[in-house]
């Protein structure tokens, strides 16, 4: 049986890489230990919280593996952790442009 981990064991900044071919996307986000995302912003600067504080992602007693929420844009993000160390975030924008990017714990 696999480890029961908790949204609020899950704090930390996160960082999500891959190459699309002519260029690199990046992204990091944070998760507070309340179950939220305090930051999102990607490589190129762009910061998906602008204007809001924060996005409550669920109940910080949560053990659930998969999240989704709708950033201020209209993307949708589900956040599918493998382990206390990483994951797969799919991003799908309002144009129909949809990524998967692998990511990882960085602090």
């Amino acid at each position: 049986m696999s480890e029961k981990i908790k949204l609020s064991e899950r704090k930390g900044e996160y960082e999500a890489l891959k190459n699309m071919g002519t260029y690199n996307v990046g992204l990091k986000f944070t998760l507070d230990d309340s179950g939220y995302i305090v930051s999102l912003k990607f490589s190129h600067g762009w910061e998906q919280l602008e204007g809001m504080e924060k996005i409550y992602l669920g109940d910080p007693n949560s053990t659930e593996i998969e999240f989704k929420f709708v950033d201020p844009h209209n993307s949708v993000y589900i956040i599918h952790f493998y382990d206390r160390l990483g994951g797969l975030l799919h991003i799908s924008s309002e144009r129909k442009e949809e990524m998967e990017l692998p990511f990882t714990k960085i602090s």
